[in-house]
């Protein structure tokens, strides 16, 4: 029986011997192979993600250069009545070229929604009108569109305007105050009839839910108008004492910026203070403790000392 046992552990011993002698002819023979596999796979993934990302960005780019190209040929349309379909506008506008799309905004919502999905989720009683964004294919046709600026449409004057806005005349705009929430564009044009022609009317309103704020700007064609349209200032409209004075938004603009400039250099300075108070306060409350601890000390041994002596001069 030892003699079998012997044999047998014997062969065991060789077949582990042969097994791993073939999984090092193997990994000699296939190593590299496999090495350099996973190699290729990790490159082919980092080379997927590197076109991944440049992909990413070329379409970032493109759709910013898109965006420029589009905003230059849209044209704003103000002031139009909320029965008003896109079929029905495309049909004034198609005279100065071809349209891409016709989109409203500017809804009056309902209180409790954040978005208009329906008809029935605006507001008609707070505001009639909506704004609309035209696209045309060139800009050319966008620049020709402008001329149906102050012109009658639908029973009120619609303003027309570039997507971008950057044609701001100050010298020919006034600025209004001191009026209802509830006055509407036409009723101001009435106002300023006898003082000019007049380009556009601008009521400054909420967000979401398109109340007025009580103050707006009036656009004319001549400088004239303005002086004409200031002598009118403290005249009641609407029940009010409306207030006119000539439009310095950017003068506004910079000396709102100047100010808050100065209220941070203050904080900043008072910041300090309190910081340099609090240091000291701090300093000396330490500087208190070490010397009542170090007086104390001092007066206790000293005590001590003298008890001491006079002990033994008694003895």
């Amino acid at each position: 029986m030892d003699k079998l046992r012997s044999a047998f552990n014997k062969k065991s011993t060789k077949t582990e011997k042969r097994k791993t002698d073939y999984l090092s002819l193997n990994k000699q023979i296939f190593g590299n192979k496999d090495q350099e596999k996973e190699q290729e796979d990790n490159s082919k993934k980092g080379s997927k993600k590197k076109q991944n990302k440049t992909k990413k960005k070329k379409r970032n780019n493109k759709n910013a250069v898109s965006n420029k190209d589009r905003e230059v040929r849209t044209v704003f349309v103000g002031n139009v009545p909320i029965e008003v379909k896109p079929a029905q506008l495309r049909q004034h506008f198609t005279q100065f070229g071809e349209i891409e799309s016709i989109r409203f905004r500017s809804f009056a919502q309902k209180e409790g929604k954040k978005k208009v999905r329906n008809q029935k989720d605006i507001n008609k009683e707070v505001l009639d009108i909506q704004n609309a964004y035209i696209v045309f294919k060139t800009q050319e046709q966008a620049r020709r569109a402008l001329e149906m600026n102050s012109k009658k449409l639908f029973g009120k004057h619609i303003r027309v305007d570039n997507a971008t806005r950057n044609n701001k005349d100050e010298k020919f705009t006034i600025f209004i105050g001191n009026i209802p929430f509830d006055t509407k564009e036409e009723s101001v044009r009435l106002f300023f009839k006898e003082c000019g022609k007049i380009e556009y009317v601008r009521l400054i309103r909420e967000k979401f839910s398109r109340k007025g704020k009580g103050i707006g700007y009036v656009k004319f064609k001549k400088k004239k108008s303005v002086r004409f349209a200031t002598g009118l200032n403290g005249e009641f409209f609407q029940g009010r004492k409306i207030r006119i004075t000539k439009s310095n938004h950017q003068k506004s603009q910079q000396a709102i910026n100047k100010k808050k400039k100065k209220r941070e250099r203050q904080n900043e300075r008072n910041k300090l203070k309190k910081e340099r108070k609090y240091l000291d306060k701090r300093n000396e409350k330490r500087n208190k403790r070490k010397r009542s601890f170090n007086g104390s000390k001092k007066s206790s041994n000293n005590s001590f000392k003298k008890k001491r002596t006079n002990k033994k001069k008694n003895k």
